[in-house]
């Protein structure tokens, strides 16, 4: 690149953009993995960086086949990025605070099939906080609870609604309902005829099982070694698995409830298999909600009926 200075003159809503797409690239160390977090193509990224390198004058970073790597120049413009960004964000959060309804933007992401949590009541929520706040642009992600977090790090989600039986150090926790996970199997498995009583810790040893982010089961059950195990990333997939009459797995009890109800699938010894899950709010550790964010936490509190959160 040239060693023209260029003077970069007043910031534009352009230069925000082209800026927040550079502090993306070097967050996620490279073009590639930024692809996700920012929803535009690697060519696209890349002319947006030309684009802000052109403005300032500057080599920000070197990107190739030698790998992702910021210049000198791309550190220092890299930390006034962030300073000017965290800066524009608390004032638009100040002017909202002043309006009666939110506006921007928000990205919320939840755990799959979780719209079958009937006590949550989140369809009803989320048309509450719709219909009070219509200029907010919202963006609604369905992921795993490893992928919730990153995406939270990584600054690719506002705030999300997921399990929290384990904590990270990453983020802030706001906890909303706790629930049982049972062990289930389905109606073509050899021991869903049989009652309870007579289902020994033998049968449940020697029975194949699929599992999630449980890592309960395996212990739980006394699994041998030798027990085919499943790995199922998502509740659906569990659920497939369990259905064929092949596997028992655990399963949360709001989302099973669907089958069992229709004889598809039935509760194995609750008395002695149950994982307990507390589900709730998750945002990046050490940055407040937003105005936005936290009107949608009190419209799914208000609707599912619960306690008004401080």
């Amino acid at each position: 690149m040239s060693k023209r200075k260029a003077k970069l003159g007043r910031l534009s809503d352009l230069d925000l953009r082209l800026l927040r797409v550079f502090q993306a690239v070097a967050e996620c160390r490279g073009l590639a993995a930024a692809e996700l977090r920012l929803g535009i193509s690697r060519s696209t990224i890349s002319t947006h960086l030309t684009s802000i390198e052109t403005r300032l004058g500057k080599r920000l970073c070197e990107r190739g086949r030698g790998g992702f790597k910021l210049t000198d120049d791309g550190a220092k413009v890299y930390h006034a990025t962030a300073q000017l960004l965290k800066s524009v964000g608390n004032f638009q959060e100040e002017m909202e605070s002043l309006n009666d309804s939110a506006s921007g933007s928000l990205r919320v992401a939840f755990l799959d099939s979780f719209i079958n949590y009937r006590e949550l009541k989140l369809t009803e929520g989320f048309r509450a906080f719709t219909s009070a706040n219509p200029n907010v642009k919202m963006s609604i992600f369905v992921f795993h609870p490893s992928e919730i977090e990153k995406m939270i790090i990584d600054d690719a989600l506002d705030i999300a609604i997921t399990s929290v039986h384990d904590y990270s150090k990453n983020l802030d926790y706001i906890p909303l309902v706790s629930e049982k996970s049972y062990l289930y199997c389905g109606s073509r498995h050899r021991l869903f005829d049989i009652d309870d009583k007579n289902i020994t810790d033998d049968d449940l040893r020697n029975t194949s099982y699929s599992s999630k982010w449980y890592d309960e089961a395996p212990l739980l059950l006394g699994q041998k070694s030798d027990v085919t195990a499943v790995e199922a990333f998502h509740i659906e997939a569990m659920a497939m698995l369990v259905l064929t009459g092949n596997y028992v797995g655990f399963l949360p009890a709001h989302f099973a409830r669907y089958w069992v109800e229709r004889g598809e699938m039935r509760v194995m010894r609750p008395d002695l298999y149950q994982v307990h899950t507390t589900y709730g709010f998750a945002t990046r550790r050490g940055r407040p909600p937003s105005v936005a964010a936290r009107a949608l936490i009190d419209c799914i509190v208000k609707t599912a009926g619960l306690p008004k959160l401080s």
